[in-house]
Formats: structure tokens, sequence, C-alpha cells
């Protein structure tokens, strides 16, 4: 079972969009697959439209021992299951400020899930380098980085880099890097814009072959799927974005982590 916490620091990266739609693709390429939403805005838990937004269940499983598996909830999508989220979470901080070791409580309630039944569980993370992130990098043996297209997005990376290595040090040393996915690509007629080609060269450069081959694109269907709660490769299965994604799980699943 491999377990990725899909990351990035800052909104509007794409985690949660990357998260359930690769969660989608894997589920159509035959792998079983948990997504759980560790973001206390919940947009993953509104996209699957399943879970109670307002419930303490997942509060609960750092707060009480609450079982995760008492939390999981089977999706219509294929292959694809789900944890949802809870605007609870916003008081994780505060409710684990004296709890010894309260970075390994994620990782010991993912241990204690049957080992079996998904081949990958996807964390989608807040957009904040806080406990919920932390715990997901400590109980992930995989990070999975986000990022939008522009010129000013690799300084953010930086510093969540020297996160991630504190993390590595202190943490969790066998963590590794799954992958660097480059979102809301566009195209000038047939070609990448410039702001798209010069993200995808400077990323190349400090990641080299763990940027996915192919960026994201910017599509329309991608705005409207959530609204359906379906992943783009039910709302819009011949979309440019569904064939992005495509290769993005197929990558995943042939490389492994490094």
């Amino acid at each position: 079972m491999r377990t990725i916490a899909v990351i990035n620091q800052k909104g509007g990266a794409c985690k949660t969009t990357s998260a359930v739609n690769i969660a989608a693709l894997l589920g159509e390429l035959g792998e079983r697959v948990l997504v759980l939403d560790l973001d206390e805005q919940t947009k993953a838990t509104a996209w699957f439209g399943v879970g109670d937004r307002n419930d303490k269940g997942l509060l609960q499983v750092f707060t009480d021992g609450r079982p995760l598996l008492d939390l999981v909830h089977e999706t219509t999508w294929s292959g694809v299951d789900f944890v949802p989220g809870s605007r609870w979470l916003m008081r994780l901080a505060k409710e684990l400020d004296d709890e010894p070791a309260r970075e390994f409580i994620l990782r010991d309630a993912l241990a204690a899930l049957p080992q079996d039944r998904w081949s990958f569980v996807l964390l989608d993370c807040p957009p904040s380098v806080g406990i919920a992130t932390i715990s997901a990098l400590t109980a992930g043996d995989e990070f999975l980085i986000t990022l939008e297209t522009g010129y000013l997005q690799l300084d953010g990376v930086g510093d969540l880099m020297q996160t991630i290595s504190k993390v590595r040090d202190r943490l969790n040393p066998e963590l590794s890097l799954a992958g660097v996915l480059v979102c809301r690509a566009t195209k000038a007629g047939r070609a990448d814009t410039i702001v798209t080609r010069d993200t995808l060269k400077s990323v190349r450069k400090h990641f080299g072959d763990r940027v996915f081959s192919t960026p994201i694109y910017e599509a329309t269907r991608m705005k409207e799927c959530p609204g359906h709660h379906l992943p783009i490769n039910q709302y819009a299965p011949k979309s440019v974005a569904t064939s992005n994604y495509r290769t993005v799980a197929r990558e995943l699943l042939a490389r492994g982590a490094a």
C-alpha cells in the first residue's frame, strides 16, 4: 500500500483536483485507492458528495483514537474509497497542543487499516505546513508536489522542500518524492505559452525526471466536474484533462518512488 501526501503550501495549486483525479484514473487502471481529505476546507469531501463536512470524525481519529476504518465510504467511482474531511480540523493544532508524538497519530491510524484492501492511499493536504500536513508527511511513503504555472511558484516550493528535509531528518527518513506535477498549463494555438514553457524548464532543472512528462492543461471541463460529483474521466472521458491525468497515473504506477 503506497501512501502519498499530495502537497503544496499555497492554495490554488490543484492539490485537491489532482488527488481526486489521480485516484479516479488509478481506479480506472484497476487499482484500489483510498483518498483522505485532511484539509479543513473539505473541498474533496464536497467533490465526492459523501460524508458530513461538519462531523468530527477525522478530528476524532487524531484526538480520541477513533479507528480510521470507521470513516471509510465506498464511492460510485471505480476502485475508489474515501474518508471525508471535517471543518473541525481547524481545531487540530489546538487539540493536539500537549499531545506527545502527535505527528505519528495519523501514521499509526493508517497502519491499523487492512493493508491488502488498497494499493494506494492519497492524502489531500491543506494549503499550509501545519500539523495536518506534517502528519501526512510523517505517515506517507511518498509525497507528490502540485505546482501551478507561474514565475514565482518555485520560491514556495523551495520553502516546502526545506520543511520536507526536516521531516525526513526528524520524523520519516524513508519519505521519498513520487513526482512533481505542473498544473494549469496553457497553450497558444498548439504550442505551450511562454509562461508554461518557462515553468516546465525551471521545474525540470530542479527535479529532473521526477517531473511528470505531461502537465495538466487548463480546461473548462475540469472546473465543471466537481459540481457534478464526478472525476474528469467520468464527466469528460475524451477531454485533454482526462488524457493528462491518465498519463500521470500510468507514470505513477510505472516508476514508483525515488
